[in-house]
């Protein structure tokens, strides 16, 4: 009975957790078509609004070709040096 009580009160004495900030890092949208394209146009409007919402740059990445090949590859990459 008494480790049961024990058990309930135990979340209670836990100290607060806080997460990181995040983004840390620029974000960036990469986008398989070319600049210029209806794609690239939107990305480039989420962009704007997600730079003001966060308070952190947002760039948009071009990636163009090989049918989205070449933007596939660098998103399987396992250390990107950004936040995508």
């Amino acid at each position: 009975m008494l480790a049961a009580v024990l058990s309930l009160t135990a979340p209670v004495q836990a100290p607060p957790a806080q997460a990181q900030d995040y983004p840390t890092r620029p974000v960036t949208i990469t986008v398989c078509f070319p600049p210029g394209a209806s794609t690239d146009t939107i990305a480039r409007r989420i962009a704007e609004r997600l730079t003001t919402s966060l308070g952190r740059p947002v760039v948009v990445d071009n990636r163009g070709g090989a049918g989205g090949n070449i933007a596939g590859s660098l998103l399987t990459r396992p250390s990107l040096p950004v936040q995508t």
